[in-house]
């Protein structure tokens, strides 16, 4: 039995991604992990995980004309593809052994992301409270220099 077999490199992703002006509006960390998405030509790449690229990179650009299929075609053009033979429980295996992996590696992304919004959340409430000292502090030197 044949299968096919694509894989992506982080270079070329991330190539593509300075060529096209993608991926703007994202911070150091979150570009990592969408860059370690493509696997560097270790993780079979299947189309879910190129919808799953092309989300983050759609998410994170200021390119509002393109569409989540654009960003697809393009990254599917820089995925190398492959042949080879082998079993067909061989395939099945591996294919549930990539699958599972990518589930986990969603899992794990979902929760950053969960955990970034709620380090955000808690920020903005630490500014605010910190505005709220500063006026009170500025209250008080204002009361002892009249």
């Amino acid at each position: 039995m044949m299968r096919e077999k694509r894989v992506i490199y982080t270079d070329q992703l991330r190539s593509l991604c300075i060529a096209k002006g993608w991926y703007t509006c994202g911070n150091c960390a979150e570009y990592s992990r969408m860059l370690d998405m493509c696997g560097d030509g270790v993780y079979i790449i299947t189309t879910d995980a190129i919808v799953a690229i092309a989300s983050d990179i759609m998410k994170h650009s200021k390119d509002e004309g393109r569409t989540l299929e654009s960003y697809c075609f393009d990254i599917a053009e820089i995925a190398h593809t492959f042949f080879e033979e082998c079993e067909s429980d061989t395939y099945s295996t591996e294919l549930d052994f990539y699958k599972r992996k990518f589930k986990e590696y969603m899992s794990d992304i979902d929760k950053q992301e969960n955990e970034i919004e709620s380090l955000s959340i808690e920020i903005d409430r630490l500014k605010r409270e910190n505005e709220d000292l500063q006026t009170q502090l500025s209250g008080v030197l204002m009361g002892t220099t009249r």
